[in-house]
């Protein structure tokens, strides 16, 4: 049998270690009759159980009865067992003592960090992406990268149609429009070519809406149904008659047709030459709130009480100036009248 001493007497003495071959397995008894700590295998050469150590090391790694660390000043990095009466440092990088070090967690979960970049997973319900930090409807984008609400200066246009001063309204064929306090409603009458259409008084640059990221949301529904009737909200400007509403010019938003009785929703946008329509199922007569957000250049999502209903990568408006908001009903020649309902709308772009 051989011996082997060990460098530490208060944890293991003297070893003897040796193969038994009627039992076919590796003995490990020590001299001193103490329980063996460590068997050894001379077969494998596999060492199994403890050893402990206070002091020493280990492949560049210093030992101490409570650290173990490597690495002096700004390199220091290591673990740390001391026990305070306060939230002590258990892991830390960069810095020495623990306590000063510029990555840290304490035995609480707490860290501290500098220049930390997290590309993935989660923090607080958001999910982090390599530019975006996300939950639910709102993302937060790094910059103007696309889709998503950046950090950055807004123009916001706010409005309950609380007086009629402050928007245009022009009707034909005994259409009209009211604001009162249920909102804005828009009328067309019971004769033939009839039709309304109502936006704010003014508009131009500072609401350039077709290549910045913008969003909008109105509160809205049929108020009277009748047989046919073009309709339209959202941000852009069309060409409103009592024969049809033109749905080319640039725009994007929802409109809530009818056609012999028949109702079809859609989600809508247009370049200047060519719309996009996709229609989705609504129970139009009931109040609901109708939100769009225009990711720059990228796509267009719509959504009904905060369910995504549409997203729209194709024919998007780009590069013009229009009102924030634009609101219009035509009974399409037919001697029918129907009323279109707002409560309240919110509008608002990126600034840059």
């Amino acid at each position: 049998m051989a011996e082997i001493t060990l460098p530490e007497p208060d944890v293991v003495d003297i070893y003897s270690l040796g193969f038994d071959k009627t039992l076919n397995k590796a003995l490990s008894q020590p001299i001193n009759n103490e329980a063996a700590s460590i068997v050894y295998d001379p077969i494998s050469g596999a060492i199994q159980g403890q050893q402990i150590s206070s002091g020493g090391v280990l492949g560049g790694w210093t030992i101490t009865p409570t650290a173990l660390f490597a690495g002096t000043g700004s390199t220091r990095v290591g673990l740390d067992i001391t026990q305070t009466s306060g939230d002590d440092v258990r892991i830390f990088a960069g810095g020495d003592p623990p306590n000063s070090a510029l990555f840290k967690v304490t035995e609480a979960g707490a860290i501290t960090g500098t220049n930390v970049a997290f590309t993935g997973g989660t923090i607080g319900g958001f999910t982090i992406g390599a530019t975006t930090i996300s939950s639910g409807n709102l993302t937060l984008t790094s910059g103007n990268a696309g889709g998503g609400a950046g950090i950055f200066a807004q123009n916001i246009f706010s409005t309950i149609f609380e007086a009629a001063g402050r928007f245009v309204s022009s009707s034909g064929g005994s259409g009209s429009s009211t604001f009162d306090s249920t909102g804005l409603t828009i009328t067309t009458g019971a004769t033939g070519t009839s039709y309304n259409e109502t936006y704010p008084s003014f508009s131009g640059t500072a609401y350039d809406y077709t290549l910045r990221t913008s969003f909008f949301s109105i509160n809205a529904f049929v108020q009277t149904q009748g047989t046919d009737r073009h309709c339209i909200f959202g941000p852009g400007f069309l060409t409103t008659s009592g024969l049809a509403i033109t749905y080319t010019g640039k725009h994007y938003g929802f409109k809530l047709n009818r056609a012999a009785s028949v109702s079809t929703n859609s989600a809508t946008n247009a370049d200047g030459t060519t719309e996009k329509a996709t229609s989705f199922v609504v129970t139009e007569t009931t109040r609901a709130l109708y939100t769009a957000q225009k990711n720059g250049t990228t796509n267009i999502e719509y959504y009904v009480d905060g369910v995504l209903v549409v997203t729209h990568t194709a024919n998007l408006p780009a590069t013009d100036n229009d009102t924030p908001l634009y609101m219009a009903i035509s009974n399409i020649s037919a001697a029918s009248s129907s009323q279109l309902n707002f409560m309240n709308y919110t509008f608002c772009q990126t600034a840059h």
